[in-house]
């Protein structure tokens, strides 16, 4: 919090109030790495269980550093058993593939369509 510049305090204070959230920003900590995220799931008026997921994933290899960062929307019956399929199978599958670095993109279907 303390890294934040006066506008974006003051936004994240704005953005609480009202709602039933509360950010109680003296215990926060100070950012560690620069790369540092968050995350957030809001469910919406269904009472349907929450079908999303995500995976971040930052491999610090000196000459070849690179991330993942996705994600995964469930939809159907099954959608929450997919969403989690994919964040637990796929950065494994994509850190295997010997073609990562040479063509991430492709690297990133292979690695996809074999989950």
């Amino acid at each position: 919090y303390d890294l934040l510049d006066g506008s974006a305090q003051e936004e994240l204070r704005h953005s609480s109030k009202g709602s039933n959230i509360s950010v109680d920003t003296s215990s926060w900590e100070a950012t560690i790495f620069p790369r540092d995220i968050g995350s957030v799931c809001e469910g919406g008026s269904s009472t349907r269980e929450n079908q999303d997921n995500f995976v971040c994933l930052q491999v610090d290899d000196i000459a070849n550093p690179w991330g993942l960062y996705a994600a995964t929307d469930g939809h159907g019956p099954h959608g929450h058993l997919v969403s989690t399929l994919i964040v637990h199978e796929l950065p494994g599958l994509l850190v295997q593939n010997p073609g990562i670095h040479r063509d991430s993109d492709r690297a990133l279907w292979q690695s996809f369509v074999a989950v």
